[in-house]
């Protein structure tokens, strides 16, 4: 739990954001024009990797952020988890497409991805995210 308060922002957040707007307007960009370039199997995994492997370096750079990001799995992990079911009892969404594998609980079935990129590792990566990027790195 954080106990100051302070007005100052990171020096990485203008970077990031400028980055973010870049990334963004280059999917555009590809969609309207070289659609078939968005086309990726296997790319919630791929996507994933790499979103995921970017958060471990800078985790591993900035070691006492670690901590600070990896205290929200558990909770957001049992709220995704649940969420998750509820979406796919409602028939919320599916996944067809190409993926690793999946994971059955009970009579529902999702990628194996879903469970370890957004239902465990998507809290700590946008944690560590607004730790770096937004927060004043304390």
């Amino acid at each position: 739990m954080e106990h100051h308060a302070t007005r100052r922002i990171s020096k990485h957040a203008r970077p990031v954001a400028y980055i973010g707007v870049a990334l963004a307007a280059w999917v555009v960009f590809l969609k309207y024009v070289y659609p078939d370039l968005l086309i990726l199997p296997f790319a919630y995994a791929k996507l994933g990797t790499i979103t995921f492997v970017l958060c471990a370096l800078v985790l591993l750079r900035h070691a006492s952020l670690a901590h600070k990001t990896l205290l929200v799995i558990p909770y957001f992990a049992t709220l995704y988890f649940v969420f998750e079911m509820t979406a796919l009892e409602a028939n919320l969404w599916s996944f067809p497409g190409d993926y690793l594998g999946h994971v059955v609980v009970g009579v529902h079935s999702f990628p194996i991805e879903e469970l370890i990129i957004w239902i465990f590792a998507s809290s700590a990566i946008v944690a560590a995210y607004y730790e770096f990027s937004v927060d004043d790195e304390r």
